[in-house]
């Protein structure tokens, strides 16, 4: 019987050790373009008491812009003794008058109620919490010192400095400044592992102050942006994609993010049926789906030529494979549309089914029974593989180049993937590459190809990668598949899901089966009633293109 794991503690103080480990990242990717005030600031945090240090690191990860300290209840900090010290290294503001009624959220309705009564000599008034705070405005208008002392006698309010600072840090250090520590305390409690990735000046993300500007600029904006489509709010939005043009997008991970916004704005503007609008906005965009959006609306327009352009436009550069997939239909189309020749896309021709006959057992998927049935009754080997296993060979086989660093490709060395993986930029990026390491594994003979894939397996299983699915897939069904499918159409597959995993990351067949003299085939199970989805045809397309073995399992 297997022991339990045993339970990971934090040490005491681990989240200044985190805190400590992103400054000296930051510092030393950065260092060159952070402004005078950041240096202050590394010197100032480092002079502190550890008590201190500890205090100011809970207080800045919190989300509220001060505290009550009778609030506070971290057993390990000596919290008056570090509010000194703070204090006087000007990284916190004691009792700070902040604009009424803002600083009387941290108090609950019934203390509100006896200061109110201390304050007048009369009980609050009945009502919600909203007219408590009106009354309380209205008396800070006439006694506002009062106010204030009444308050601070009641409590000590704390306000640490440096918020917006902290903010940059944590963009400079993730990407972006709505990320939080999590992924630190994940790797702290064991939880996850992360592979090591080479994040220097070279190949950092920013390479100069304005565009780190531009960037915490963009990101508060685009939030705001996002919630105005989410709510349809046209003319709110209009305002926010406004102020986002302004900003200088001058490098490529700043265009791409310019690039989303105008995204999210054009598409709530062809939702509103301003299409001519949309399209304005879409031309801007260097990401998908803008391309295809564009194409639409101009033959929803009878602008017929014009669309056959970008048709062709996006087959000459196509983003993504699933761009070249809509290019290479919608063209037709369009073709079609102005009288010219077109070839006619035939729907794929699913091959033939193979019924399979199961006694169904309670409590057991379709798919482990129709397996089970196949191994006892027709001597079959195999296992259930669906999108685990080879998504998770795609990355074992080109795991080299999947974690190389290049530009603004990893922000933090808590990546699971590429950034441009998703968008299929990693693709193309890394062709020449990935076809490199291809011809390297053609090389090998199959015992040691097997033997470097299975040990390159127990060296890299559970560190955190947005491909392999550890949990789903055992060693021993690996080395199965390593000995009976042929290297050519294991290399087809996974190049497949690296060309766009958005697309070819689903839809995998069910099972890897191998029959009594060793040859394989993907098996896909459907019962009776169960239809093909579109995710699973584009897989079955390119099979039937290869040549691969492959049937439908049709359940009676």
């Amino acid at each position: 019987m297997a022991k339990p794991k045993e339970s990971v503690e934090l040490k005491e103080g681990y989240y200044l050790d985190n805190f400590e480990r992103l400054l000296a990242h930051v510092f030393e990717v950065y260092s060159d373009l952070l402004p005078k005030r950041y240096h202050k600031f590394n010197d100032d945090f480092a002079a502190l008491s550890e008590n201190a240090k500890r205090l100011f690191v809970r207080l800045s990860m919190r989300t509220k812009s001060f505290y009550r300290a009778q609030k506070l209840n971290y057993q390990e900090i000596k919290w008056q003794e570090a509010v000194r010290e703070l204090e006087e290294a000007s990284l916190l503001e004691v009792n700070p008058l902040i604009e009424w009624p803002g600083i009387l959220d941290p108090f609950t309705v019934s203390e509100l109620k006896e200061f109110y009564k201390e304050l007048t000599g009369k009980r609050a008034p009945k009502g919600k919490r909203e007219d408590l705070l009106q009354a309380f405005t209205m008396l800070f208008e006439e006694r506002e010192q009062e106010c204030y002392e009444l308050l601070f006698k009641h409590d000590t309010l704390l306000w640490p400095l440096f918020s917006e600072e902290w903010e940059i840090l944590k963009l400079l250090f993730f990407g972006s400044r709505f990320q939080d520590m999590e992924q630190f305390i994940l790797e702290d409690l064991g939880v996850m592992r992360f592979e090591p990735i080479v994040i220097d000046k070279e190949n950092r993300l920013y390479h100069n102050w304005n565009e780190v500007k531009v960037s915490y600029l963009w990101s508060n904006l685009h939030a705001e942006l996002w919630e105005a489509c989410a709510l349809k709010e046209r003319e709110e939005a209009t305002l926010l994609f406004n102020e986002i043009k302004k900003l200088k997008f001058k490098s490529s991970p700043l265009k791409r993010r310019y690039s989303r916004s105008a995204n999210l704005y054009g598409k709530l503007l062809e939702s509103l049926g301003e299409a001519e609008e949309a399209k304005k906005i879409y031309a801007t965009s260097l990401l998908e789906p803008a391309r295809e959006r564009l194409a639409r609306l101009l033959l929803k327009e009878d602008k017929a030529k014009e669309a056959l352009r970008l048709c062709e436009d996006i087959l000459e550069t196509p983003q993504s494979e699933s761009e070249r997939y809509f290019a290479r239909f919608f063209r037709e189309k369009v073709k079609k549309a102005l009288g010219l020749d077109y070839e006619k896309l035939k729907r794929l021709k699913l091959p033939p089914e193979s019924p399979v006959a199961v006694t169904w057992e309670r409590g057991k998927r379709v798919e482990e029974q129709v397996l089970s049935h196949l191994m006892k009754e027709q001597g079959f080997r195999g296992f259930y593989c669906e999108n685990f296993y080879f998504s998770t060979l795609s990355a074992l086989l080109f795991w080299r180049e999947y974690w190389k660093s290049a530009p603004g490709v990893f922000y933090h060395p808590f990546e699971q993937a590429p950034r441009d993986l998703k968008s299929g930029g990693f693709f193309i990026r890394m062709e020449e590459e990935l076809n490199e390491r291809a011809d390297y594994w053609r090389s090998l003979s199959k015992k040691e190809l097997i033997k470097e894939v299975l040990s390159l397996y127990d060296v890299k299983k559970g560190v955190a990668c947005r491909l392999c699915h550890w949990k789903r897939v055992e060693k021993s069904a690996l080395k199965l598949l390593l000995n009976h499918m042929p290297l050519e159409d294991l290399l087809k597959i996974t190049l497949q899901i690296l060309k766009d995993p958005r697309q070819y990351q689903s839809g995998f067949p069910d099972l890897f089966l191998v029959d009594s003299n060793g040859g394989f085939f993907l098996g896909e199970v459907k019962s009776p009633n169960d239809s093909i989805q579109v995710s699973q045809k584009r897989w079955i397309d390119l099979f039937l293109k290869w040549s691969l073995p492959f049937a439908i399992l049709r359940t009676k």
